[in-house]
């Protein structure tokens, strides 16, 4: 699997699975231009989640998109998408 979007100039996709405390990568998911989502076991909850990752080392730009999708993301309100 390879990122939807690849800019040569940009930094090398992160090819291993992430180490994040607290969670176990079970498998890839998917990949979008910016991001990379995992199935992941909460370790202290223990359930299953998503868990989204960006897919490039990140550069100042790339947290400010982060970011601005995390804060678009926690504005939706809808029975069937959790709260972030």
């Amino acid at each position: 699997l390879t990122p939807t979007q690849f800019d040569a100039a940009a930094r090398p996709p992160l090819e291993a699975r992430p180490r994040v405390p607290g969670y176990d990568i079970v498998a890839e998911l998917g990949r979008g231009g910016m991001g990379v989502v995992y199935q992941a076991t909460d370790t202290i909850l223990r359930r299953t989640v998503a868990l989204k990752t960006l897919a490039y080392l990140p550069a100042a730009d790339s947290r400010a998109r982060f970011a601005r999708e995390a804060e678009a993301i926690a504005a939706l309100d809808h029975p069937h998408i959790v709260p972030v």
